[in-house]
């Protein structure tokens, strides 16, 4: 074997080398599914209201569009008895839902970004129509792969109590 094969031959080798330990010490990738969120605004009336509001529908209005969304209201719940066998990552966990007189829904917004929100809402108690004030917030996206996989959607949350609508927190 001549000279300059053999030279070929051992850079070509060294820059394996050098190319499988380079992407040995690169940051693992991160699995990211295929899980969704949708995109659009949640409710969640207070519980001393709850049982009084029907016929809920939100105005979600960004860059000067409006659009009404009917909300269908459920019973909301909390978090109780929440026990795990251990704090290892392999540990087995339980918890259970109790009612916490609260209603919640959510109003879709197909197309809905990361930006600033204008919302007000509507709805029937104790026969009356009632409107609100509307307030202004950011939708964000939400990431349930966590933040290196990207959004999955983009959502703005508000709480409708005896005084109005006001941002969730």
């Amino acid at each position: 074997m001549s000279r300059s094969a053999g030279s070929r031959r051992t850079r070509l080798l060294q820059t394996c080398v050098a190319l499988v330990g380079a992407s040995a010490c690169t940051a693992p990738s991160v699995g990211c599914t295929d899980i969704g969120a949708a995109n659009g605004v949640g409710v969640t009336v207070v519980a001393s209201l709850a049982s009084e509001v029907t016929g809920l529908t939100l105005t979600v209005c960004r860059a000067g569009d409006c659009r009404e969304a009917p909300v269908e209201l459920s019973h909301g719940s909390v978090t109780v008895g929440e026990t795990c066998s251990g704090n290892a990552p392999d540990d087995v966990c339980s918890a259970s839902s109790a009612p916490d007189g609260t209603s919640v829904g959510f109003a879709p917004v197909a197309d809905l970004a990361e930006e600033s929100v204008a919302v007000s809402a509507r709805y029937q108690r104790a026969r009356r129509s009632v409107s609100t004030a509307r307030v202004t917030l950011p939708a964000r996206g939400v990431y349930p792969n966590g933040p290196d996989c990207g959004p999955a959607g983009y959502q703005a949350a508000v709480r409708l109590t005896e005084s109005g609508l006001e941002i969730a927190r």
